[in-house]
């Protein structure tokens, strides 16, 4: 049995490459040592306009065999990707993905020459709330930010 999520939100910041390795393992033993874990890569490929969830490797008897995905989409214009609700305050396009096999890439397409202008302080102020964010930056980082 596995505790690890199975619907992931995921924020995506346009405008260039990038490339995030997630780990997960039992949380609760050092099996991991023993190979027990499992790594997802989450790549954008900004010039060809590619977001790639790749297929999951390793124990995969510790993550749910499917998942639901939101993908957040941050600094693009309405539109830049199909199928997505747009927040034209923020400039965030948001695309809900159905339960996929964790074992199978998923690739999403959208524009990047519709790019939008990121509001840098609403997006700090975005991330630094969640609540997986440590309390300290939530208490501290706002103040500084806004000086």
């Amino acid at each position: 049995r596995t505790d690890n999520p199975v619907h992931l939100e995921i924020c995506i910041i346009t405008g260039e490459d990038g490339t995030f390795e997630m780990y997960e393992d039992d949380g609760i033993t050092l099996e991991y040592e023993n190979g027990a874990y499992v790594k997802t890569v989450y790549r954008i490929d900004h010039a060809n306009g590619r977001f790639v969830i790749g297929a999951a490797q390793g124990d995969l008897s510790l993550i749910p065999a499917r998942r639901r995905y939101t993908l957040k989409f941050y600094g693009v214009q309405n539109g830049a990707v199909p199928g997505a609700s747009w927040d034209a305050d923020r400039n965030i396009a948001t695309l809900e993905l159905g339960e996929r096999a964790v074992t199978e890439e998923v690739i999403v397409e959208y524009e990047p020459s519709m790019t939008a202008q990121n509001n840098i302080d609403v997006l700090c102020f975005t991330v630094i709330n969640r609540p997986q964010c440590p309390l300290l930056l939530r208490c501290c980082l706002p103040e500084r930010l806004s000086d």
